[in-house]
Parts: C-alpha cells; sequence; structure tokens
C-alpha cells in the first residue's frame, strides 16, 4: 500500500461537504489516506457519513491542524492512526439544536438528540482515556472543553504530535 492520498476536510461540515469527503475517502479503498483536518464541527448526520465511509476504507490517519472540534472532534478519534500538529487544539462540548414544532414533534427531535449525543460520546469513551463522568460534567455546565495537543497526547486523542 504505497499509494497515498490526501483530504482536507476544513471549515463547516455539511451535507454537501460530508458528501465530497465520503467519496474521496471510498474510492481511495485500498490505498493510505491522509485526512487533515481543521474545522469547527457542524452537523452530526453528515458528519457521522463521513465516519462511516472510514469504516469502508480502514486506512485513515487523522491529522489535526488548528482547531478540531465537535462534529469534527468524532470524525478525527475514528482515524487508524491519529496525530495533530502542536498548535492544534481540540473541543468537545454537548450537541446544540434549534427545533421548533408541535410538542410531539419537540418530544421526538429531543429524543433523537440524545441519541445522537450518546453516538458521538460513545466515539470518544471507545478511542481515548476521557471518562463518562468528564464527558457528562462538561455537558452539565453546558461548556466547552478545550484541549491542547499536549492533553491530548496524554488523554489519547492522538497518537503523536508533530512539530
Amino acid at each position: 500500500m504505497s499509494e497515498k492520498v490526501d483530504i482536507f476536510l476544513f471549515g463547516h461540515i455539511d451535507a454537501k461537504k460530508a458528501e465530497a469527503v465520503s467519496q474521496k475517502i471510498i474510492e481511495s479503498k485500498g490505498k493510505q489516506v491522509n485526512l487533515y483536518i481543521s474545522s469547527e464541527g457542524g452537523f452530526l448526520h453528515p458528519g457521522f457519513a463521513i465516519i462511516g465511509a472510514m469504516s469502508v476504507n480502514k486506512n485513515v490517519t487523522t491529522i489535526g491542524l488548528g482547531r478540531v472540534a465537535s462534529t469534527a472532534f468524532a470524525i478525527f478519534l475514528s482515524g487508524k492512526k491519529r496525530t495533530c500538529h502542536k498548535n492544534c487544539l481540540f473541543f468537545y462540548h454537548g450537541i446544540s439544536d434549534t427545533i421548533e414544532g408541535e410538542i410531539q414533534q419537540l418530544k421526538e427531535m429531543v429524543a433523537a438528540n440524545v441519541e445522537l449525543q450518546n453516538q458521538a460520546d460513545q466515539i470518544v469513551l471507545n478511542k481515548t482515556l476521557i471518562t463518562k463522568k468528564k464527558l457528562t460534567s462538561i455537558k452539565k455546565k453546558s461548556q466547552t472543553w478545550m484541549i491542547t495537543s499536549d492533553e491530548a497526547l496524554d488523554l489519547r486523542i492522538v497518537e503523536g504530535v508533530c512539530l
């Protein structure tokens, strides 16, 4: 597997961006893919599409550059190998949404969002040394947790930090 493919995921993650990135990852099956990420995050469903594509091509290394936040954090953690630049910052927070509708619709949307949060949290819990207690604490306080590259190394978010 000597051929490498570089893919860049920068900016807001939406359906259009997820489609383009997912397509490149799947088309590169059997090749080593370097997925460079610098993103404030975006919508979880498109993010999960990228994660799904990464399960088709299991040779995806994720490289954090700049900011890796929210949905981008879950994508980053789904890489077979994970590394980041020394100035990279990671951000975790509970999901947010703006919903409107009748009471039953609101209840259904809240239940769906709780399930999405659980799925995203499971990725964090399975791939790092971050505890459920820490994630719950961040969400209860409605905070955003900033993680430096050194902290990311300690928490096994990354395997290495490049200069």
